[in-house]
């Protein structure tokens, strides 16, 4: 059975692939802290969703006449709720 020591990646820039290079830094998958670092960022994500509901930019979907949904988050997933206008997404 083979392993995987090295990765090697390449980047669209503007639709065209670059040139491969070598991952050298940065987070694998497996790292331990990798979950703690996902609940972190995900977190501010979610506080600035619910802001952007309160201060009127997004509405999302309706549930019950008082309560919309405009997201819920997952072990490593992120649904996101909304009208469906371009506007509503480029706050």
């Amino acid at each position: 059975m083979a392993r995987v020591c090295n990765a090697h990646f390449v980047v669209l820039v503007n639709g065209s692939p670059s040139g491969f290079f070598k991952g050298s830094r940065g987070l694998r998958q497996g790292f331990p802290l990798s979950p703690l670092l996902f609940s972190l960022v995900i977190e501010g994500f979610s506080q600035l969703i619910l802001k952007a509901k309160h201060e009127g930019h997004l509405k999302g979907i309706k549930i019950t006449e008082i309560h919309h949904m405009t997201h819920l988050l997952f072990v490593d997933n992120v649904l996101l709720f909304g009208l469906g206008s371009q506007a509503e997404w480029y706050v």
